[in-house]
């Protein structure tokens, strides 16, 4: 995640540059996102029905190192890390994503209807969580201190053919 000087952060927006590799290293593209807040009330009506709702921008880009430069130039620094391996599949025309963190695994759905689909795979909606992995993460460190700052896996824990992103080897 990057930011300058803490404005995506207060805005609750965020600027993230991802690299995705396959399972055996081998880099497949790089990503470039943006989220922010949807309009007030649709959060609340999101919030309401157990939803995390965002607006989310993303395009592919040549080379997760270069942009992180490039981003530089603008001022934008990595500002925290964090390491996940996804498994994603289409259900009922949404995307499932499987996300294996350092602090555990989770479920998201998107689409237009991720209630719906919720409710067919059996997940349990009172378990849903509305904040980020990086809000999440900080929660887990205070529970469990020995952890890194960052929500990095540790190398001999590192799931084989991931290998987090090198901002200065890109």
């Amino acid at each position: 995640m990057l930011d300058r000087g803490g404005e995506l952060k207060d805005a609750l927006k965020m600027l993230r540059v991802r690299e995705q590799r396959a399972p055996d290293g081998a880099v497949l593209g790089s990503r470039l996102t943006a989220k922010a807040p949807v309009a007030a009330h649709e959060q609340v009506l999101a919030e309401s029905a157990g939803l995390k709702e965002r607006v989310e921008r993303e395009t592919e880009v040549e080379g997760a190192g270069t942009v992180l430069a490039l981003l530089g130039i603008l001022g934008y620094e990595p500002v925290r890390r964090y390491d996940k391996v996804r498994r994603s599949f289409c259900f009922l025309d949404h995307e499932v994503v499987l996300d294996h963190t350092p602090m555990g695994d989770f479920v998201e759905v998107e689409g237009v209807d991720p209630r719906a689909v919720a409710t067919a795979l059996q997940l349990d909606l009172k378990r849903a969580q509305l904040t980020s992995y990086l809000e999440l993460y900080d929660e887990y460190r205070e529970q469990n201190p020995e952890a890194p700052s960052d929500m990095v896996f540790p190398q001999e824990a590192t799931p084989k053919g991931f290998r987090p992103v090198d901002p200065d080897n890109g």
